[in-house]
């Protein structure tokens, strides 16, 4: 299995926790054209690297995985080219809305106005104590009810290593979301 694991801000590839040597981003939340030039680099990464099975975000990773999902979803030719067959969001924020940031304007999703766009079984994991816990629900409402799966790890902003039952339930919802990848579509 292929999965394409894309880290948060402030880590990176090496490093998939807060890291003193620098600071890392896939781009700047309020430059529309940071997102878009991002959104653009992985959308060319996946075309030429792919095909994923699935792809892990967490944090900006996350928000930035759900805008290409919808992108492609979406395409000026009509056809659906899910890049993905399951995604994993783990302590997301919210994804930026891509009509507006080709108008040069920052807006984030919202569930009541953009409806269900992410096609495809997900399992999101929230942390019930992460000061940003909002963005992952909010990430959650923008998925399709099909297919998703909801785990809050108890925890903050982070990916949890420990305790092991809490990395075991974690394990089995990412288990029941690649199931019904694989079995439902």
């Amino acid at each position: 299995m292929k999965i394409l694991c894309l880290h948060g801000m402030g880590t990176n590839s090496e490093k998939l926790c807060p890291s003193s040597e620098g600071y890392f981003a896939f781009y700047d939340p309020e430059s529309p054209a940071s997102v878009m030039s991002a959104l653009g680099d992985l959308d060319d990464y996946v075309a030429q690297e792919g095909s994923f099975d699935g792809v892990i975000g967490f944090s900006q990773g996350a928000a930035l995985a759900a805008m290409l999902i919808i992108r492609r979803q979406n395409s000026a030719n009509g056809d659906s080219d899910n890049p993905f067959r399951f995604a994993v969001f783990i302590c997301s924020a919210v994804p930026h809305r891509e009509a507006a940031l080709l108008r040069g304007m920052v807006e984030l999703l919202d569930p009541a106005v953009d409806g269900q766009p992410v096609k495809l079984p997900t399992t999101n994991i929230i942390g019930g104590k992460d000061p940003h816990v909002r963005n992952g629900i909010t990430l959650g409402h923008l998925c399709q009810a099909r297919g998703k799966v909801v785990f809050d790890h108890r925890g903050g902003h982070d990916i949890p290593r420990h305790p092991k039952e809490i990395t075991a339930e974690m394990a089995q919802a990412i288990l029941d979301t690649v199931q019904k990848a694989t079995f439902v579509q």
